[in-house]
């Protein structure tokens, strides 16, 4: 959130935590200014949230539509 403050020119954020299908999901999404995602120019930070994430068994997503906004999901399964 504090590069997308820095960076993206959004008005607002809106961050939901829930359980899905046994997972737990957060999504964040902004009204920024948006991006390009391309899996081949991801940053380092963007990296180091993905390996934090695969450590407890969770995946990290990224869309983002210029001029639209950004939006972030992680998602980590839940043990049963």
């Amino acid at each position: 959130m504090a590069n997308a403050t820095k960076h993206g020119g959004n008005r607002t954020f809106r961050l939901v935590l829930r359980e899905q299908f046994g997972d737990r999901v957060l999504r964040i999404n902004n009204d920024g200014l948006g991006c390009i995602v391309d899996q081949t120019t991801q940053s380092h930070g963007s990296d180091n949230r993905r390996d934090r994430l695969a450590l407890v068994g969770g995946h990290l997503v990224l869309n983002s539509t210029v001029g639209v906004g950004t939006t972030v999901t992680a998602t980590v399964s839940h043990p049963s």
